[in-house]
Protein backbone atom coordinates (compact mmCIF):
# COMPACT_ATOMS: atom_id res chain seq x y z
CA UNK A 1 0.00 0.00 0.00
CA UNK A 2 2.59 2.67 0.79
CA UNK A 3 4.76 1.60 -2.75
CA UNK A 4 1.35 2.20 -4.65
CA UNK A 5 0.33 5.44 -2.49
CA UNK A 6 3.66 6.87 -3.58
CA UNK A 7 3.98 5.47 -7.04
CA UNK A 8 0.21 7.14 -7.58
CA UNK A 9 1.92 10.53 -9.07
CA UNK A 10 4.51 9.25 -11.59
CA UNK A 11 2.17 6.05 -12.62
CA UNK A 12 -0.79 5.81 -11.29
CA UNK A 13 -1.79 2.65 -13.65
CA UNK A 14 0.79 0.99 -11.82
CA UNK A 15 -0.41 1.60 -8.32
CA UNK A 16 -3.61 0.07 -9.14
CA UNK A 17 -1.76 -3.13 -10.24
CA UNK A 18 0.57 -2.98 -6.91
CA UNK A 19 -2.74 -3.36 -4.99
CA UNK A 20 -5.05 -6.17 -6.97
CA UNK A 21 -6.01 -8.69 -4.75
CA UNK A 22 -5.49 -7.14 -1.29
CA UNK A 23 -8.40 -7.56 0.89
CA UNK A 24 -11.04 -4.55 0.72
CA UNK A 25 -10.68 -1.95 3.64
CA UNK A 26 -11.22 2.19 3.66
CA UNK A 27 -7.73 2.56 3.17
CA UNK A 28 -7.28 0.67 -0.17
CA UNK A 29 -10.97 2.47 -1.31
CA UNK A 30 -9.16 5.95 -0.48
CA UNK A 31 -6.20 5.15 -2.77
CA UNK A 32 -7.88 3.38 -5.18
CA UNK A 33 -10.03 6.14 -5.71
CA UNK A 34 -6.71 8.88 -5.75
CA UNK A 35 -4.89 6.80 -8.20
CA UNK A 36 -8.06 6.11 -10.25
CA UNK A 37 -8.55 9.98 -10.17
CA UNK A 38 -4.54 10.75 -11.24
CA UNK A 39 -5.22 8.33 -14.34
CA UNK A 40 -7.97 9.73 -14.74
CA UNK A 41 -6.22 13.22 -15.19
CA UNK A 42 -3.50 11.41 -17.95
CA UNK A 43 -5.22 8.97 -19.73
CA UNK A 44 -8.90 10.12 -19.23
CA UNK A 45 -10.47 6.94 -21.84
CA UNK A 46 -8.30 4.36 -19.69
CA UNK A 47 -8.69 5.58 -16.37
CA UNK A 48 -12.48 5.75 -17.04
CA UNK A 49 -12.66 2.34 -18.70
CA UNK A 50 -10.99 0.98 -15.32
CA UNK A 51 -13.34 2.87 -13.00
CA UNK A 52 -16.47 1.14 -14.75
CA UNK A 53 -14.97 -2.20 -13.98
CA UNK A 54 -15.14 -2.27 -11.01
CA UNK A 55 -17.42 -4.66 -9.47
CA UNK A 56 -18.57 -3.31 -5.95
CA UNK A 57 -21.61 -0.76 -7.07
CA UNK A 58 -20.60 1.46 -4.10
CA UNK A 59 -16.90 1.68 -4.59
CA UNK A 60 -17.51 2.03 -8.38
CA UNK A 61 -20.12 5.07 -7.92
CA UNK A 62 -17.82 6.67 -5.01
CA UNK A 63 -14.43 6.46 -7.95
CA UNK A 64 -16.29 7.18 -10.98
CA UNK A 65 -17.80 10.68 -8.66
CA UNK A 66 -13.65 11.10 -7.94
CA UNK A 67 -12.97 10.35 -11.20
CA UNK A 68 -15.22 12.59 -12.70
CA UNK A 69 -14.22 15.56 -10.32
CA UNK A 70 -10.41 15.59 -10.94
CA UNK A 71 -11.99 15.57 -14.74
CA UNK A 72 -13.70 18.46 -14.16
CA UNK A 73 -9.79 20.71 -14.07
CA UNK A 74 -9.03 19.72 -18.11
CA UNK A 75 -12.49 18.41 -19.41
CA UNK A 76 -15.22 19.99 -17.68
CA UNK A 77 -18.21 18.76 -20.61
CA UNK A 78 -17.16 15.11 -20.64
CA UNK A 79 -16.42 15.04 -16.79
CA UNK A 80 -20.15 16.59 -16.59
CA UNK A 81 -21.77 13.75 -19.16
CA UNK A 82 -19.43 11.12 -17.24
CA UNK A 83 -21.27 12.12 -13.73
CA UNK A 84 -24.67 12.30 -15.76
CA UNK A 85 -24.29 9.21 -17.51
CA UNK A 86 -22.43 6.97 -14.67
CA UNK A 87 -23.92 8.51 -11.36
CA UNK A 88 -27.69 7.28 -10.04
CA UNK A 89 -29.17 10.69 -9.25
CA UNK A 90 -28.84 11.49 -5.63
CA UNK A 91 -26.81 13.19 -3.24
CA UNK A 92 -23.30 11.81 -5.15
CA UNK A 93 -24.43 12.69 -8.44
CA UNK A 94 -25.13 16.20 -7.14
CA UNK A 95 -22.20 16.89 -5.12
CA UNK A 96 -20.28 15.66 -8.59
CA UNK A 97 -21.92 18.21 -10.72
CA UNK A 98 -21.48 20.90 -8.01
CA UNK A 99 -17.83 20.56 -8.14
CA UNK A 100 -17.64 19.97 -11.88
CA UNK A 101 -19.58 23.44 -12.91
CA UNK A 102 -17.53 25.44 -9.75
CA UNK A 103 -14.06 23.85 -11.94
CA UNK A 104 -15.84 24.69 -14.90
CA UNK A 105 -16.90 28.43 -13.95
CA UNK A 106 -13.02 29.31 -12.85
CA UNK A 107 -11.84 28.14 -16.59
CA UNK A 108 -14.58 28.83 -18.83
CA UNK A 109 -17.42 30.66 -17.78
CA UNK A 110 -19.12 31.10 -20.62
CA UNK A 111 -19.35 27.19 -21.64
CA UNK A 112 -20.44 26.21 -18.14
CA UNK A 113 -22.79 29.01 -18.79
CA UNK A 114 -24.33 27.36 -21.97
CA UNK A 115 -24.07 23.65 -20.45
CA UNK A 116 -26.18 24.94 -17.50
CA UNK A 117 -28.82 26.57 -19.56
CA UNK A 118 -29.34 23.31 -21.49
CA UNK A 119 -29.96 21.51 -18.16
CA UNK A 120 -33.23 20.28 -16.78
CA UNK A 121 -35.01 22.39 -14.57
CA UNK A 122 -34.73 21.24 -10.79
CA UNK A 123 -32.92 21.02 -7.62
CA UNK A 124 -29.90 19.59 -9.12
CA UNK A 125 -29.58 22.78 -11.71
CA UNK A 126 -30.81 25.24 -9.23
CA UNK A 127 -27.88 24.46 -6.95
CA UNK A 128 -25.33 23.94 -9.94
CA UNK A 129 -26.20 27.67 -10.84
CA UNK A 130 -26.02 29.12 -7.66
CA UNK A 131 -22.73 27.84 -7.08
CA UNK A 132 -21.68 28.62 -10.77
CA UNK A 133 -22.81 32.20 -10.05
CA UNK A 134 -21.04 32.89 -6.82
CA UNK A 135 -17.87 31.74 -8.14
CA UNK A 136 -18.46 33.48 -11.91
CA UNK A 137 -19.12 36.91 -10.47
CA UNK A 138 -16.56 36.96 -7.91
CA UNK A 139 -14.31 36.50 -11.34
CA UNK A 140 -15.83 38.38 -13.07
CA UNK A 141 -18.66 40.74 -12.15
CA UNK A 142 -19.55 42.62 -15.18
CA UNK A 143 -19.86 39.53 -17.23
CA UNK A 144 -21.81 37.42 -14.70
CA UNK A 145 -24.24 40.47 -14.10
CA UNK A 146 -24.81 41.00 -18.07
CA UNK A 147 -25.45 37.03 -18.10
CA UNK A 148 -28.34 36.98 -15.02
CA UNK A 149 -30.06 39.91 -16.82
CA UNK A 150 -30.27 37.99 -20.08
Amino acid sequence: MAIAGESIRIDPNQALQLVVGLPQSPELDSLLARASAEWANHAPDEGVAWTQQIEDKDLRMTITAGVATSMGETDPATAAELALKALPPGRMLDDTVVAIIQRWAQTDPLAAAAWLEKFPEGQLREDAMSSFVKIWSANDIESSTRWIER
